[in-house]
């Protein structure tokens, strides 16, 4: 839980380098981070305007510098040659000028 002495199960999150998904925690992917309580069904919430940390009040996986993802598969992480183009962040953020895939 992300408060101490909570008692409701509804309180129970994820771990930080972890993510729910499909009612279990699973570990983050590769090229991503992962903060506590980070949920694959916030994904719905986020957006491009979240910033390189996600949305904190709904946290999600977010992607490292140096890697992308699409947001019909956030959690499938491609490699890129340079931070200036995959900046990383919430899924399908770009360096500035470029555009999606």
């Amino acid at each position: 839980t992300v408060n101490i002495a909570s008692a409701q199960q509804a309180d129970c999150v994820c771990m930080e380098g972890s993510f729910r998904m499909d009612g279990a925690c699973r570990p983050c992917p590769a090229g991503m981070s992962c903060a506590i309580g980070s949920d694959f069904a916030n994904f719905a919430t986020g957006g491009e305007t979240d910033g390189p940390d996600g949305n904190p009040a709904a946290p999600y996986p977010v992607v490292l510098p140096r890697h992308w993802s699409s947001k019909n598969e956030p959690t499938h992480v491609f490699a890129c040659r340079s931070a200036d183009r995959c900046p990383g962040g919430p899924p399908v953020s770009c360096g500035p000028g470029l555009v999606g895939q």
